[in-house]
């Protein structure tokens, strides 16, 4: 969620003087965090958070995968994975709506993509080559384009997202830990 800091005159020497960034971003791991497990402002904020969505009518898809610690699976394998599996639940939802709708995914960005090693086009290229190169991903017909990547300090859609995302990561792990 993004805070923009006021500009103007005293204010820009203010920022400038404490040497601050201008946009705040809340991450959800850090809401999330057992450390944090008994911060009633915390909580409170989930809340709103949960509540924003509810008001919105959000529809959230999530993947999970248990990793195997004998037979260990490459990250890539499972960050591609996932999006195939969110971009088939993503295109059901948009096609159960009955009308001829089209959707677009907008992710979260890998920050080393600005560098070139990071997954955003590699994701691309491996949902492209899902869709129309498996048979399964064929019939995916209501995607309007490849996935979009925004960064999440100034995309409150993608900050409200990993907060969802942080908190079902939480709930599983604990679950799963048990």
């Amino acid at each position: 969620i993004q805070k923009n800091l006021p500009t103007g005159g005293h204010c820009e020497a203010q920022n400038k003087a404490a040497k601050r960034k201008e946009l705040i971003e809340v991450k959800g791991n850090e809401l999330c965090a057992p450390r944090n497990a008994r911060s009633s402002r915390r909580h409170q904020f989930l809340r709103q958070v949960f509540r924003l969505l509810s008001l919105w009518n959000a529809q959230l898809f999530c993947v999970t995968f248990i990793k195997s610690a004998t037979r260990p699976v490459s990250a890539r394998s499972l960050y591609t994975g996932g999006f195939q599996v969110l971009l088939e639940r993503f295109n059901h939802c948009v096609a159960s709506r009955g009308s001829h709708d089209s959707g677009i995914m907008i992710c979260d960005s890998r920050a080393g993509a600005i560098k070139g090693k990071g997954l955003d086009k590699e994701v691309a290229v491996s949902l492209q080559s899902y869709v129309f190169g498996n048979p399964l991903g064929k019939t995916l017909t209501c995607m309007h384009e490849s996935p979009l990547f925004a960064d999440s300090q100034i995309t409150v859609g993608i900050q409200l997202a990993d907060i969802v995302a942080a908190c079902v990561y939480s709930n599983h792990y604990h679950y799963y830990s048990r």
